[in-house]
């Protein structure tokens, strides 16, 4: 809720401040888009980066080399890291891809959403919306990370779903 609240805050203030001689509406999707990609880019691509480097150099050393000099908790950490990796499948792959595009089109509809509302005394409403909107879909994704026993496919169906609804918004 806070990180939906802290996103909404920043891009209205964005609007009113920083960006408040630009009206055109194409500004909204612009700077939507743009900040959508940004976090794609910190989460997403960082940890992928990560992960493809760490197989890297696991299948460059081997193991045994690569642990040789390990504490007790970071060859635990090393082992967790590896099983999460050698458990991963195609699939597993392919609802990351649809994630990762379905955050960047739920926060492009939100920056629009924004927008709306920064350039509207009318439509002020829309900010509370887009909190509503990234909250709803963002959350079972964090109960899911979280341990809360949310299957991995209904938390991304549930955010599939609010990106829909943000977009048609």
């Amino acid at each position: 809720v806070m990180w939906g609240v802290l996103i909404t805050a920043g891009l209205y203030l964005s609007y009113q401040h920083l960006f408040k001689d630009h009206s055109d509406r194409r500004m909204g999707v612009s700077f939507g888009l743009g900040f959508g990609w940004g976090h794609v880019m910190l989460s997403a691509l960082i940890s992928s980066a990560m992960y493809f480097g760490f197989a890297i150099a696991v299948n460059d050393l081997g193991i045994a080399e690569m642990t040789a000099g390990y504490t007790a908790e970071e060859l635990a950490n090393f082992h967790e890291t590896l099983a999460y990796m050698q458990s991963l499948t195609v699939m597993d792959c392919v609802w990351s891809l649809i994630e990762v595009i379905a955050r960047q089109l739920l926060l492009s509809a939100m920056g629009v959403i924004v927008f709306a509302a920064a350039e509207d005394q009318e439509r002020r409403k829309n900010v509370a919306v887009a909190v509503c909107l990234v909250t709803i879909s963002l959350m079972p994704l964090a109960w899911c990370q979280g341990g809360a026993g949310i299957p991995l496919w209904i938390a991304e169906t549930i955010m599939l779903m609010g990106t829909v609804c943000a977009c048609l918004y």
